[in-house]
């Protein structure tokens, strides 16, 4: 049987901390393996199962029973290990389509078609395999991930990150303390907040600025990065300065754009201009396409269509067709999205 090839598209998964607490004060960063820790936990209970359309409830019990007869999203099978000195995250994530009851079978010689129906609660499945890289114990975590996708309508990108985040805040949120001054008493007062973790999912938009006028897109990130850039380090009552051979990256927030189209085209121009003089490399980082593109929700099929627009990709190759829909890992995929994950150079493209 000849090969077949399937797309996985390339991203990077951040993590994020919100919180109600004034601007400049910044909760701290919880690390990726920490927010995945508690994904794994729901998903053992058998918890991690979003359901669209339904009524939410605090209580997973009752959630799921209110589940019954919606759309879902699952987590159905989880794994994180140590493979070859690096750290990974593999997801087996499933849609299951409450209308859907039967498939339709074709006979190759006669065209005769007949379908096949489920019994009364089974339902028709896809699932996708997302394999994520952390860093190993003891490295630096700078909270941004490698994470390689298997394109699966319609297991959207948009869809992966809501579903993550949605059981990251049903069991996971933390406080800390901030002190600022009294505009009255001119007093210090310390005050906790609350915060959670979030996960963004955003795509290496590499191609030219004119083609990525943010229409429709939701901008997270502008990164500069100038690689070898040599610098003079020593303290302040240091007499001799010693220069050291370093690579420097900038990253800008995407909410500080303007709102109207042509002023954030503008605004990420002049930007781009500036840090491009100094001999930065540009990327822009995209999460995924509003509505707004076609007005209000997008369907699933678009959305699955513009994560492929968006979003590098590459092709992996597998000895037999991948089903539309596994119980379990599929060992093949899992290896091969791994070897792309590790392979820097794919990682590396500026814009």
């Amino acid at each position: 049987m000849a090969d077949t090839q399937r797309i996985v598209l390339l991203n990077r998964l951040i993590t994020r901390s919100i919180s109600h607490a004034p601007r400049e004060h910044k909760p701290p960063m919880i690390p990726g393996a920490e927010l995945f820790g508690m994904i794994e936990k729901r998903q053992k209970k058998g918890f991690a199962v979003e359901f669209l359309g339904a009524d939410d409830d605090k209580d997973d019990v009752k959630r799921l029973k209110k589940g019954a007869g919606h759309d879902c999203f699952r987590l159905s099978q989880f794994k994180a290990e140590n493979d070859g000195g690096v750290r990974f995250v593999t997801m087996l994530f499933e849609f299951i389509d409450d209308s859907q009851t039967s498939f339709p079978l074709v006979d190759l010689e006669t065209f005769a078609g007949r379908e096949l129906s489920g019994k009364a609660l089974e339902r028709g499945a896809s699932s996708a395999h997302v394999v994520v890289r952390l860093p190993s114990d003891g490295d630096f975590d700078d909270g941004n991930y490698r994470c390689a996708f298997e394109n699966v309508s319609p297991i959207t990108r948009m869809a992966v990150e809501r579903f993550l985040n949605r059981q990251i805040r049903r069991d996971g949120e933390w406080e800390f303390s901030v002190t600022s001054v009294d505009k009255k008493s001119k007093r210090p007062v310390t005050r906790d907040y609350r915060y959670h973790g979030k996960f963004d999912l955003v795509a290496d938009f590499s191609r030219k600025l004119s083609q990525a006028s943010g229409d429709g897109k939701t901008l997270s990130q502008i990164v500069f990065t100038k690689r070898s850039e040599r610098q003079a380090v020593g303290q302040k009552t240091a007499v001799k300065h010693e220069e050291v051979i370093t690579d420097i990256e900038v990253r800008i927030s995407g909410k500080q754009a303007p709102t109207e189209p042509q002023d954030r085209q503008n605004w990420i121009g002049r930007m781009r201009n500036n840090w491009e003089n100094q001999g930065f490399q540009t990327k822009l980082y995209y999460r995924y396409a509003s509505g707004g593109v076609v007005g209000g929700n997008l369907h699933r099929d678009i959305e699955s269509a513009t994560d492929l627009m968006l979003c590098p990709r590459e092709f992996i190759t597998l000895a037999k067709p991948p089903k539309r829909w596994t119980a379990k890992f599929n060992q093949e995929i899992v290896g091969k999205l791994k070897d792309l994950l590790k392979k820097d150079e794919l990682w590396q493209r500026a814009g």
